[in-house]
């Protein structure tokens, strides 16, 4: 699903969690890999020496959002 711009922070990066995650039949929402994580990251221009805000705009609030920083600390 889809939101509206309505809740978007100015200038705020659209992030796919789901970009740069292989899908299995077993494991449809798996962790991404490392260097392909890395590459995604970076292809949104987020590096080291960015500090960032994580928010989403899924009905509960906290779904995605909380899995990305899960990536995060999993993954770098």
């Amino acid at each position: 699903m889809i939101y509206g711009l309505s809740g978007h922070i100015e200038n705020a990066i659209f992030f796919d969690a789901m970009k740069c995650v292989t899908q299995t039949r077993y494991y449809p929402r798996n962790l991404p890999d490392k260097s392909g994580f890395q590459d995604y990251v970076s292809s949104l221009g987020i590096s080291n020496n960015h500090h960032l805000i994580i928010y989403d705009r899924s009905p509960f609030g906290f779904y995605t959002s909380s899995r990305l920083w899960m990536i995060f600390r999993v993954t770098i």
